[in-house]
């Protein structure tokens, strides 16, 4: 059975942002086992990688493209169909210690070399989690039970911040 949950920092939450720890160990304790794309909703191209600093000494290998259903559309919109264009990159421990050095609340278009406000882990052609740091939020999709433990096993405050959707 899987379960679409969503990890919000609410109101009156103990942290304002998701702590830079617990992305590290979202990272490395969820995506990296769970995960083997990534993509920054501002990289259309496979060359658009190179701009980021997380990766200056070392680019992700390119994938594909694809779209998926971004956070923020544009005014005139869809909101039901519209979809974003990105290139999908690899996602594996290394990719994943790379972008650890960047703090998840510094992934934002107004930071240059981290300005992306929106990062998407792939399971294959399905979208498994999606960041949206300047909201201090990371949706969770369709997850297994496996990859549930996976999550809960991150950071034991993960729990209190995790809401079905």
């Amino acid at each position: 059975m899987s379960v679409h949950v969503l990890m919000v920092n609410p109101r009156g939450s103990s942290w304002d942002f998701i702590p830079n720890e617990m992305w590290r160990s979202i990272l490395f304790r969820f995506a990296v086992p769970a995960c083997d794309g990534v993509s920054f909703d501002s990289v259309t191209a496979q060359s658009g990688i190179q701009r980021f600093n997380a990766f200056t000494d070392h680019q992700p290998a390119f994938v594909r493209n694809d779209e998926y259903r971004p956070y923020s559309y544009p005014v005139d919109a869809d909101t039901e169909t519209y979809r974003k264009s990105v290139a999908v990159f690899q996602f594996d421990r290394w990719t994943a210690e790379l972008m650890s050095h960047t703090d998840f609340n510094a992934w934002n278009v107004g930071n240059v070399g981290s300005d992306a406000d929106e990062i998407v882990f792939w399971v294959g052609l399905v979208v498994k989690l999606h960041a949206i740091p300047y909201e201090g939020q990371a949706y969770f999709h369709d997850l297994t039970a496996t990859e549930r433990e996976l999550l809960l096993t991150a950071d034991t405050s993960i729990t209190q911040h995790l809401h079905a959707v």
